[in-house]
């Protein structure tokens, strides 16, 4: 063991409190004279090494000494417990590279892992009890050091950026702090990288690293009260009434500082560095005043068991003959041309997916092929490099990220390394090529094309992490872009709370007011990569605005208001021109595609015919208004109550009054004379409120909302109005209604239209009910069937009167199977628009020498099978051949997606005489009743 002399202006008497001795924990992320664990008596003014094994974090708590032994990237951390005999406990840390500090609280140990971004608790039985991870890539935070407040548990970093090692990109910026884990509320801010926060009575003592200082602060102002400069970079902390105990390092970013690992002594009444102790180490992390007998458990180790110890010292008798080496690890000298040899294979997928400028990490393995030292140490270290090339071949630049090896690696050995690589920022496919390269020389692959490896990447627009923040209605181009905003967690949560022209998003800031501020910060760590909800808390609490401050513009106040009374899906025609209404309900989830404004509102009441009111339908102005009309025609006379609401370009009384007669009702939300914007908003919701409830009232019908673009597009709308507005409630002619509504109470009563089972009920906002009985496949097709409704797909509806509706009702209700007939002109559109929507319905045609659905079908993606019934006519072959029609309903009803059974009838014609066959109303419909 080696030792040196306390050295400095005042003699090394009492600066250790007798009894105890001052742990130094160092390490050597840069391969030069190592680290280790040191002793420093007081009494005598010596400095013992007691190992040579880099380390970082060390507490002691409750009689035991807690140590983390440093590893670099890729190689898991180890902790160890000491008591006064020697080692007490071990645990490998698998998932915990580059730690940092560790924190003893009441039996477990909390551990910074720095590359993860994370601090996660270790039970004494290895178990990890919890985990808080900040967001953002690998190291963006740069976690580090741990304090314990009372119940409060803080953990210090260098800002909550988004990109890896973030401070160091954004030029080393005050953006230190000191945050609480359980509220993510900075306690300290506008440190440079910052270290070991300590706080005691009132007072708060942090290293401020980089400007080489230790701090102290006042806990009731939060603003720093002192200042002292060290000479290096101050980290490692330990206190006594009397004295500081600092650790310093070389200082990575100025030249005037302490060329080892040394630890400062700072008298606390003067402020004033009264000693300096220089360790043979190259940094030192923490330091830590023990009792002498758990130095002397450290010094122990794992040597407690003497005849163990023995009989290793039998065999390293000759090891220990030699001389002790000048450096500990090998030196990084020039290699010869032929020295530069390797292979690299990928301990992965050849194959990876990302996101555009994201942090990708590939696993690989490299061998040293040739006859030299490939070496980390400097002056000239080997790294692994990268570079990407688009798929023609051309080189894409990025952000350079040269990783050094873990160790050095001798002719003919392996070692896993982990290679981490910006992406291109433009979606495409890439080539990853992987190589190494030694400081000042070229890279390995150009002296020998063989030293790499290649990854094929597809970059991606967005990847399912971004879909997290779907339901507040964001979509994954805007979490991309908003993640790209700025560096900082604050910068993405400003892009993503407010519009191109800097005002709020009202539409996400009323999502997050509907689902609660917890859980948007729940989906927010999500998108993040699985950050810790904690974490965001107070940021998201900072940056989220008073719900009285946000507007909506006049489309998502109808929007949103459509969806909270209960409207689940809603029709629009894709449109060439711009449609904030369609935009709106998009962002809530709600929007699928009709091929027109005709089909969207038939959609619309296929959605409706189990539940009116389910289903809406958005017009794209006079236009589309005027080609639906007759679609709404159809849906009144059928009493199937849903929703339209045509955008148009002003407000047109003379319009609206020409469409009542097409619909239930019509309402236009005008305000009354001389009212201010509060009331216009009111009119506005009124209005939508007033027309689902006219849809859902018996005899329910199809109602109609216009909507002039100017307000659509305009942010104006209170979001508090949607709240203070009252639901109409009215069910009798006589209920008031708003300005501008046209009713149609003295109307014929609908036609009861098939679309529900027996135990299904169509509720009403009025309280009413009003059971509408959709024939069970078992009545439609029972003699087919042999009589076995059992065999029948559970929950089937047979939809009749056209396909749209059967495909609004199985996208209004995908928990149903839908049966439809298919024949006439629009067969083989209906089809088509079927596959283009995903519409889980079973369409049945007849195959009488009209268009070969079934062919169709298969060239569009459909299911299809085909029943044939063109054999004999006895009743033996019927009865098994209508079997196999109910067994092919059954498996085509219960898969996702459309499908098609094509019924191959009897040239006969007799047999459609029979009872059976009449059901099928061949060739148009399965199903029976009005739809």
């Amino acid at each position: 063991m080696t030792s040196e002399k306390l050295t400095g202006p005042a003699e090394p008497a009492g600066l250790i409190p007798a009894g105890h001795h001052l742990l130094a924990s160092c390490f050597d992320a840069h391969h030069t004279i190592g680290g280790g664990l040191f002793a420093l008596d007081g009494a005598d003014g010596a400095v013992e090494e007691i190992d040579h094994i880099s380390s970082t974090g060390l507490h002691a708590d409750d009689g035991l000494l807690y140590r983390c032994l440093w590893s670099a990237e890729g190689s898991p951390a180890e902790l160890i417990a000491y008591d006064a005999t020697g080692v007490r406990r071990y645990h490998r840390l698998d998932h915990v590279s580059t730690p940092h500090d560790i924190l003893a609280v009441n039996g477990q140990v909390l551990v910074v892992g720095t590359t993860q971004n994370e601090v996660r608790c270790v039970a004494p039985d290895g178990r990890v009890a919890w985990l808080w991870r900040a967001p953002g890539e690998a190291d963006s935070w740069h976690l580090n050091s741990l304090a314990v407040v009372g119940d409060q548990i803080m953990v210090c970093g260098f800002g909550p950026f988004l990109r890896r090692r973030g401070w160091d990109e954004c030029g080393k910026p005050a953006t230190g702090q000191v945050v609480d884990l359980e509220t993510g509320e900075p306690v300290l801010r506008g440190l440079h990288a910052p270290h070991n926060p300590y706080y005691s009575d009132g007072t708060w003592l942090v290293c401020d690293s980089a400007a080489g200082d230790l701090v102290e602060f006042s806990d009731e102002t939060r603003q720093e009260t002192r200042r002292l400069g060290l000479p290096g970079w101050p980290r490692g902390l330990a206190v006594t009434d009397r004295y500081l105990y600092v650790g310093v390092s070389p200082h990575r970013y100025l030249t005037a500082s302490v060329e080892t690992a040394a630890v400062a002594v700072v008298d606390r009444a003067e402020w004033r560095q009264v000693a300096l102790v220089p360790l043979p180490a190259r940094e030192v992390y923490a330091l830590a005043l023990v009792p002498s007998p758990l130095a002397e458990g450290a010094r122990q180790g794992f040597a407690a068991n003497h005849t163990r110890l023995h009989e290793q010292g039998q065999r390293q008798l000759f090891d220990l003959l030699g001389r002790q080496p000048s450096r500990l690890w090998a030196i990084g000298d020039r290699l010869a041309e032929e020295e530069c040899r390797a292979e690299i294979t990928m301990a992965g997928p050849a194959e990876e997916r990302a996101e555009p400028s994201s942090l990708l990490t590939v696993e690989c393995r490299v061998a040293n092929t040739g006859a030299g030292l490939l070496t980390p140490a400097p002056p000239y270290p080997v790294r692994v490099v990268h570079r990407w090339y688009d798929a023609d071949g051309q080189e894409v630049p990025t952000q350079p990220i040269r990783a050094a090896l873990p160790r050095t690696l001798p002719p003919e050995g392996v070692i896993p390394v982990p290679v981490r690589a910006r992406t291109p920022g433009e979606p495409g496919d890439y080539r990853l090529r992987i190589t190494l390269a030694q400081d000042g020389g070229v890279p390995f692959d150009e002296l020998d094309p063989s030293a790499a490896a290649d990854v094929r990447v597809r970059v991606l627009a967005a990847g399912p992490a971004a879909e997290a923040l779907a339901p507040f209605g964001l979509s994954p181009r805007e979490v991309h872009a908003a993640r790209t905003a700025g560096p900082t967690v604050h910068d993405l949560l400003r892009a993503l709370l407010t519009r191109p022209d800097g005002s709020v998003n009202g539409l996400v800031a009323a999502l997050i007011e509907d689902a609660g501020r917890r859980e948007f910060g729940r989906a927010l760590a999500g998108a993040l990569g699985s950050a810790s909800e904690q974490a965001l808390r107070h940021a998201v609490a900072q940056a989220l605005p008073d719900p009285g401050d946000v507007l909506l513009t006049g489309a998502e106040a109808v929007a949103l208001t459509l969806r909270r009374a209960g409207v689940g899906i809603v029709f629009a025609a894709p449109g060439a021109g711009e449609s904030p209404l369609r935009d709106a309900a998009a962002r809530l989830g709600l929007l699928t595609e009709a091929r027109d404004d005709r089909e969207a509102v038939i959609q619309a009441g296929g959605a409706s015919m189990v539940r009116p009111g389910n289903g809406a339908a958005v017009l794209s102005g006079a236009r589309g208004l005027a080609d639906a009309l007759g679609a709404l025609a159809d849906l009144r006379r059928d009493g199937i109550g849903t929703v339209a609401v045509a955008e148009l370009p002003a407000a047109d009384p003379g319009l609206l009054t020409a469409c009542g007669a097409f619909a239930k009702s019509c309402h236009e939300p005008l305000p009354p004379p001389g009212a201010d914007g509060t009331a216009a908003a009111h009119a506005l919701v009124t209005a939508v409120r007033q027309a689902l409830h006219e849809s859902k009232r018996s005899p329910t019908g199809p109602t109609l909302v216009t909507l002039p673009q100017q307000l659509a597009q305009t942010a104006w709308v209170p979001l508090a109005a949607l709240a203070d507005t009252a639901t109409a409630t009215g069910t009798d002619a006589g209920t008031p209604t708003a300005p501008g509504t046209a009713t149609d109470a003295d109307r014929p009563p609908r036609q009861e239209a098939a679309g529900q089972t027996a135990e299904q009920t169509a509720e009403r906002t009025s309280g009413q009910t009003s059971e509408r009985t959709a024939p069970s496949v078992a009545a439609v097709l029972g003699d087919v069937l042999g009589g076995a409704p059992e065999e029948l797909p559970a929950g089937a509806f047979a939809a009749s009167g056209g396909a749209g509706l059967a495909t609004g009702l199985a996208l209004g209700e995908p928990s149903a199977k839908v049966l439809c007939g298919l024949g006439g002109g629009d067969g083989v559109q209906a089809l088509a628009d079927a596959a283009r929507q995903a519409a889980p319905v079973t369409f049945v045609v007849c195959g009488d020498g009209g268009p070969r659905y079934g062919e169709l079908a298969a060239a569009l993606g459909l299911r299809t099978r085909r029943v044939d019934l063109s054999g004999r006519l006895d009743p033996d072959y019927l009865a098994s051949q209508t079997k196999a029609f109910a067994v092919t309903l059954q498996a085509l009803a219960a898969g996702p997606g459309p499908s098609l059974v094509e019924l191959i009838p009897p040239a006969d014609t007799a047999l459609w005489e029979t009872s059976w066959i009449g059901m099928l109303e061949h060739p148009t419909t399965v199903g029976a009743g009005h739809a």
